[in-house]
């Protein structure tokens, strides 16, 4: 079992039906039973107290109880303060309330739409709450994971995109240490 947390990369509906999205690619890909917990405009910090807050997830993802818990994002975050502080308690807390689980940490992807020295920042934020909490790190701006073409809008992944980030991080946690294979 998988519990997916993240924002609308992860939201099925962003793409129109889950098998195009990144995660159902992860998912399927490893004969993983998944939960998606993604929402549009959600993040760490964004919006301030609101339900979409990832913290506010991890009830879901325990009900789920996983064996993996994958945190994607957020963009969303890109211009907030107290990103690290937040990710940090949100990791902390799926840590405690499903201490089996592999958690691990997607950072953001390089769009077209945002900067890349505030990328970068936000990375960084979320590199080094992974690492407070024992999480594992996949670090999406380390590479060529994208290009200008897999993004809708600039900011959405198309299909393939969604295909072509799903394939790289099924490689990256195989590189981190997730066991990535139906056997």
């Amino acid at each position: 079992m998988a519990a997916f947390v993240g924002d609308s990369f992860t939201a099925p509906a962003q793409v129109g039906t889950p098998v195009d999205n990144w995660a159902e690619h992860v998912a399927s890909s490893n004969c993983w039973a998944p939960t998606y917990l993604g929402k549009h405009g959600s993040g760490y910090v964004n919006p301030a107290g609101s339900a979409w807050q990832y913290v506010n997830r991890v009830p879901q993802v325990t009900a789920s109880a996983p064996d993996l818990v994958v945190v994607q994002g957020s963009t969303n975050d890109l211009y907030l303060i107290g990103v690290r502080e937040a990710a940090v308690g949100t990791l902390a807390l799926i840590r405690a309330q499903n201490p089996y689980a592999t958690v691990v940490v997607v950072g953001p992807v390089k769009a077209p739409r945002y900067d890349l020295v505030r990328l970068t920042a936000l990375r960084d934020e979320l590199a080094a709450a992974a690492a407070v909490t024992g999480a594992l790190f996949v670090d999406p701006l380390d590479g060529d994971w994208l290009g200008d073409d897999d993004f809708a809008d600039g900011l959405h992944l198309t299909t393939e995109g969604n295909a072509r980030f799903g394939a790289k991080v099924v490689d990256r946690l195989d590189t981190v240490g997730v066991s990535t294979s139906c056997t």
